[in-house]
């Protein structure tokens, strides 16, 4: 009877041990993907991003400044690298003074991305008194186009106070 060679059967060894390890990996890493991770992302304020054109209740996907500059007044010391970066945003229309929106998270989830904003009224604060002044504010999010890339479209939802106010659907040539 011949004995087995070492060699041959531990090269074997490892190399059913390296494919049972990069499938756990690749299982886990598609569980991780399927649950969502949050995106890093820089909000732009309503103070720096001030409506030149009204185009109330519209989600944007800005790719350049050009685009950019057709709905808001130029940027303050361009914070956005345009190489590297895009500008995702909704434009709300407030009734007066007492509303204001800020930007919470931007989370992906597979194809999906959720931008959460939190909306607060002249009703969260009674004793305060407001102007009636119509606006149009733009709050963006500037998120690393690597983090956008998808083979299929890519379906973004702007959420305010837990309701999903507008979906924008980005084809994967436009990022």
């Amino acid at each position: 009877m011949s004995k087995p060679k070492p060699f041959t059967s531990s090269f074997w060894g490892i190399i059913i041990v390296l494919i049972i390890a990069v499938v756990m990996l690749g299982v886990a890493n598609y569980r991780g993907y399927r649950a969502g991770f949050n995106l890093p992302f820089t909000p732009i304020t309503t103070e720096q991003a001030k409506p030149s054109k009204t185009e109330p209740n519209t989600a944007h996907l800005f790719t350049s400044q050009v685009e950019l500059e057709r709905i808001c007044d130029p940027l303050d010391n361009n914070p956005i690298n345009w190489d590297k970066q895009v500008a995702l945003g909704y434009t709300i229309t407030n009734l007066s003074s007492g509303y204001q929106l800020n930007l919470l998270s931007v989370r992906r989830q597979s194809n999906t991305i959720d931008i959460r904003y939190h909306r607060t009224t002249p009703e969260d604060n009674p004793d305060t008194v407001y102007t009636q002044v119509i606006s149009y504010p733009v709050i963006l999010a500037i998120v690393d186009r690597t983090k956008l890339i998808a083979s299929s479209e890519l379906v973004v939802n702007f959420i305010i106070n837990d309701t999903v106010i507008q979906t924008l659907k980005i084809p994967p040539n436009k990022i």
